[in-house]
């Protein structure tokens, strides 16, 4: 009789569990928390951002569809790729300031933690390369579909 107890406990312990994992997850990506402050980054998007948008909306890229402004935890990825589990980032002036270049490898490692590869841009990438910056996309989205 105490076996049965025993198998109930560790199944409601697997339960809850599961459920704070699952809690935990709805916290992690796009947190409804930070849902206006993705949408503001949305509204006030760089010069640049806007045209690589331009270039990854509607599927245009390898048939793959890409989110603007994904956050995961209390950071927020340029553009995402849910499929390739890709980020996108576009480093603007603001990457080149005192301090960012710690502050972008620390939220870079934290985002990696998830499996999350990151391919970064520069402004100046995209405004007078843009058809290499999409080649390179093209490039590590099949790397990444092969593995």
């Amino acid at each position: 009789m105490k076996g049965c107890y025993d198998d109930e406990i560790k199944n409601y312990a697997i339960l809850t569990n599961l459920l704070l994992i699952f809690l935990y997850l709805d916290y992690l990506f796009n947190s409804p928390e930070f849902r206006e402050r993705r949408r503001k980054l949305r509204s006030e998007s760089p010069k640049a951002e806007i045209i690589l948008w331009g270039e990854l909306k509607n599927k245009q890229v390898e048939g793959l569809k890409f989110i603007r402004q994904y956050g995961v935890g209390p950071y927020v990825i340029d553009f995402f790729c849910p499929a390739l589990k890709l980020a996108i980032e576009v480093d603007g002036d603001s990457h080149f300031q005192e301090g960012a270049e710690e502050y972008d490898r620390r939220r870079q490692r934290f985002i990696e933690r998830f499996n999350i590869h990151f391919l970064r841009f520069t402004n100046t990438d995209i405004y007078e390369n843009l058809d290499g910056v999409v080649e390179e996309l093209i490039y590590v989205a099949g790397g990444l579909k092969n593995n």
